[in-house]
């Protein structure tokens, strides 16, 4: 199934920036009520947000509740703690694919806001929600095996900024000193079966460069997206993250192959570049076609 390479930060409070930020070519939309909204506007935002839901958000509503395949992923960021979970109950509703859980440090944490979610879900929901931990602390790295197994996450993020104050860290422009932490969430998604995790943002706009050089460090390193907080972002982030036409032929063509070279007994075979591909190259290409199929760069 198609996967999110992009998703796009928009304060849940901009009520004509959210109405318009699915055209934007985002693969997943986060409507933010944590740090893009201010204090005396939060209850405000709850209400555009849920109102933005209700409308459909990034989907197109339809009366029979069917779930587009590769429509825009609807995903609202909460505030930590009880805040967070009034933020879920104001704006629960059946077009809400995701809750990412802003400073999340426990597991216990993240299961509250399960709970939370089974309730209002009740025994047979349109769509079951996923939350996506934010890790923005040493407190959350030191919890991240927990917190990646806790119930409902199916993807990690990484919040680089909030986590390199916490730290104490100065990153150079590259952040190649949040290169321990970013394998660390590679390394526990991978272990607890769920998504490749979420690039933190590149907060220098007009910067394709940075943004396309820093993206590709994140592929590298096995994340599987990115998230940004400008439209003109969004191009460079699906570009690094989606294969180009090319790409995906060659792995249905290695595939094939293999197959091929399996049925005559050999389980391992010298491609045309003399490399030697067996049963873990294959896998790879077939995840790529599996995740990557509808989404390509030309």
């Amino acid at each position: 199934m198609s996967v999110p390479a992009s998703y796009l930060y928009v304060p849940g409070d901009a009520e004509k920036r959210l109405r318009g930020a699915s055209a934007r070519g985002a693969h997943a939309l986060i409507a933010d009520l944590e740090d893009a909204v201010s204090p005396d506007r939060k209850d405000l935002a709850r209400r555009i947000v849920a109102a933005w839901l209700a409308a459909g958000g990034g989907e197109e509503p339809r009366a029979d509740h069917v779930i587009a395949r590769d429509s825009v992923k609807n995903w609202v960021r909460v505030n930590p703690g009880e805040p967070g979970l009034e933020d879920i109950e104001a704006v629960w509703g059946p077009r809400l694919h995701g809750v990412c859980l802003a400073k999340a440090e426990s597991a216990s944490g993240v299961a509250k806001a399960a709970q939370l979610l089974e309730k209002l879900e009740g025994p047979n929901p349109v769509r079951r929600v996923v939350l996506m931990p934010l890790i923005e602390s040493a407190t959350a790295l030191r919890a991240l095996r927990e917190i990646a197994s806790a119930p409902r996450v199916g993807i990690l993020h990484l919040g680089e900024i909030d986590l390199a104050t916490d730290l104490s860290i100065e990153p150079d422009d590259d952040g190649t000193e949040l290169l321990c932490a970013r394998s660390k969430l590679v390394v526990e998604s991978r272990a607890s079966r769920i998504a490749a995790p979420v690039g933190g943002i590149h907060s220098r706009l007009g910067d394709p460069g940075g943004l396309g050089r820093t993206t590709r460090q994140l592929r590298r390193l096995g994340f599987g997206a990115r998230a940004v907080i400008h439209p003109e972002q969004i191009e460079t982030v699906n570009a690094v993250f989606a294969p180009t036409r090319d790409e995906l032929v060659a792995a249905k063509e290695l595939v094939r192959r293999y197959e091929e070279s399996s049925r005559l007994g050999q389980g391992v075979y010298r491609d045309e570049g003399g490399r030697m591909v067996d049963e873990a190259v294959a896998r790879s290409a077939r995840t790529l076609l599996d995740q990557h199929e509808n989404r390509v760069v030309e």
